[in-house]
């Protein structure tokens, strides 16, 4: 708690790593690298390092797991935006939301109500969905410029904006 035992546990071939994500049931880290273009897992002490997904990503970004439902979420910002799920061993990849998306930078999921919720920093709006992208409808479009990182906490989401440099939450 003090930011004493600072560890490297991933150093090698390791390019342009962005999103983060814990399961935390599991004990494996899940990232995101927007330079070799793929998914990674490894288990939180960086051991038992794997590509998960490298087939047809372009900029992968913003990472959430959802490890009770068995899956990970993942956005793109490739040629054709889009948010993808596959489960935790990267089987079963599909595609869940493609259009209306140009820059999906964060992406948080609500385990409770077993909703994902994801920022488009393009279209300056927080939107979200079910699990399989069904039911999708906008939360917040007003007043926010530059969404970035998303989290959920109880009742709240909360994200940062980068051209009003504030951090803001909505009632989900």
């Amino acid at each position: 708690l003090d930011g004493t035992f600072q560890q490297n546990l991933i150093t090698n071939e390791i390019s342009k790593p962005e999103g983060i994500a814990v399961d935390w049931i599991a004990k494996n880290i899940y990232w995101t690298d927007s330079g070799s273009d793929r998914i990674e897992v490894a288990k939180t002490n960086g051991n038992h390092r794997k590509i998960l997904i490298y087939d047809s990503l372009y900029q992968p970004r913003a990472i959430a797991v959802h490890p009770l439902e068995g899956y990970i979420f993942w956005t793109d910002w490739g040629e054709i935006a889009k948010i993808e799920r596959a489960a935790l061993d990267g089987s079963m990849r599909e595609t869940i939301i493609n259009t209306s998306l140009k820059w999906p930078n964060g992406i948080a999921i609500d385990l409770e109500n077993n909703q994902i919720f994801w920022a488009d920093a393009h279209y300056d709006k927080i939107e979200t969905a079910s699990l399989n992208g069904m039911n999708r409808r906008n939360l917040v479009t007003e007043q926010i410029s530059h969404p970035f990182g998303l989290s959920i906490f109880y009742d709240w989401l909360y994200w940062t904006d980068w051209e009003k440099r504030t951090v803001q939450r909505v009632h989900k």
